[in-house]
């Protein structure tokens, strides 16, 4: 009879659970204390028992959160971010098993194969196992503090949550200030108090679950080169998660960086008198040029309809004011910086450039030909006396601000005068 009756107590201490208003609770709290006693009075006196017991923590999957697919051009640092999220009852810890694939991609010289780690920058290594703390509210006492479910032990710490840990309440994070574990009875059920950093939101209700979320990175100094470019190479990055105690295994959840090629690429003429001098081609420019037919070379020029801009440099190739003289001033230079993208396209795209000492910037000769190497459909011209890269200015190839999309080419063309 015994036996039966105890049945019966715990299925009336779970429905009082419910009607108390925990109606919206996944799981009780692992390691929660539930007393039930069933009071006989009669004429001439009072008998009565109780019976409690023990909440056991349930293994669930926790929510991962994974980086996107993201590019790189070669040698860039990369660096993604996690989020693992308890969504069991209580405590547990995850194994952490990572793994990295190449596909295109040397990973010699200064390649830095992606590795964890508990902050952004890198630094630490990142810990494992994992341990998540979860419980639900029990009650609500102030604007920043609510109590749940005690796990049985007096202390700082409730079913894995303490201070300075990062949860989430209905969707909503907050930072943990303090926990104090000391078994008060709250509605007959001992509890721990918890107070947050900030005003809780209108969904932290009592019977909502309290999942502590842990963020850590994925990182790498340099993604490589490619083995081929300008094939794209891949870097494909792997994560298992295995709770201890049972539950599902997240198996393989994966992203990629992809690894493109992008070329800048910096030319001038010189607009007053289009001349340039190589062993070949000495003029009678006052310098001792170096290297044969480097003006000619397809390296070293670029020609768009009948004008030809020169990859100039001190050693090779120079490109001179007129055939005889060796005052530049006032000659026109004009630059073009062409943007080459391959198989993916490049967000965030700005450009910045130096002018040369001795150079005056030409008013409003700032022209960008987006996807048109010929340089026949139009430019876009910029306006006004500033030029207009001298700070880091968005680039684009079709018309979204920053995004220079896959197979793409823009160039920047400006003119300045030598003083």
């Amino acid at each position: 009879m015994r036996t039966t009756r105890n049945v019966i107590n715990l299925a009336m201490v779970f429905s009082l659970w419910l009607l108390s208003g925990l109606a919206q609770a996944g799981l009780t709290p692992g390691n929660t204390m539930l007393t039930n006693t069933a009071t006989l009075t009669y004429t001439g006196g009072t008998v009565s028992d109780s019976v409690t017991v023990t909440v056991a923590t349930i293994g669930a999957a926790p929510l991962l959160t994974i980086p996107a697919d993201a590019n790189r051009s070669e040698g860039q640092v990369y660096e993604g971010i996690y989020t693992l999220t308890a969504q069991n009852n209580g405590v547990d810890t995850y194994a952490i098993a990572f793994d990295v694939g190449t596909t295109g991609v040397t990973t010699s010289g200064t390649y830095d194969a992606p590795s964890l780690y508990s902050a952004a920058g890198g630094g630490a290594a990142l810990t494992t196992p994992i341990e998540l703390g979860a419980s639900a509210i029990l009650s609500l006492v102030s604007t920043t503090v609510f109590t749940v479910p005690s796990d049985g032990t007096i202390d700082s710490v409730v079913n894995g949550l303490e201070g300075g840990d990062t949860i989430v309440i209905d969707s909503i994070t907050y930072t943990i200030a303090s926990v104090v574990d000391n078994g008060t009875l709250v509605n007959g059920i001992p509890s721990a108090t918890i107070t947050v950093g900030t005003t809780l939101a209108g969904g932290a209700v009592v019977g909502v679950e309290v999942y502590e979320i842990k963020t850590f990175y994925v990182r790498s100094g340099d993604v490589g080169t490619l083995s081929s470019p300008p094939t794209a190479g891949v870097i494909t990055v792997s994560l298992d998660v295995t709770p201890t105690l049972t539950g599902t295994l997240l198996d393989g959840a994966s992203f990629a960086i992809n690894v493109v090629e992008v070329k800048i690429t910096k030319y001038v003429r010189n607009v007053t008198s289009a001349n340039c001098i190589d062993s070949t081609n000495t003029s009678t420019y006052p310098v001792t040029p170096i290297g044969a037919d480097d003006c000619a070379a397809a390296a070293n020029l670029l020609t768009i309809g009948s004008n030809t801009w020169y990859r100039a440099n001190a050693s090779t190739v120079r490109v001179i004011a007129s055939a005889d003289s060796t005052v530049l001033t006032p000659d026109t230079l004009e630059y073009l910086i062409r943007v080459e993208t391959s198989a993916a396209g490049l967000a965030d795209a700005k450009i910045v450039d130096e002018l040369p000492p001795f150079t005056t910037y030409t008013a409003t000769t700032t022209k960008i030909y987006k996807n048109d190497i010929a340089h026949t459909s139009g430019p876009t011209a910029i306006a006004g006396a500033t030029f207009p890269f001298a700070t880091a200015t968005a680039i684009d190839s079709d018309g979204v601000s920053g995004v220079v999309g896959a197979n793409k080419t823009v160039d920047i063309v400006y003119q300045v005068t030598l003083q």
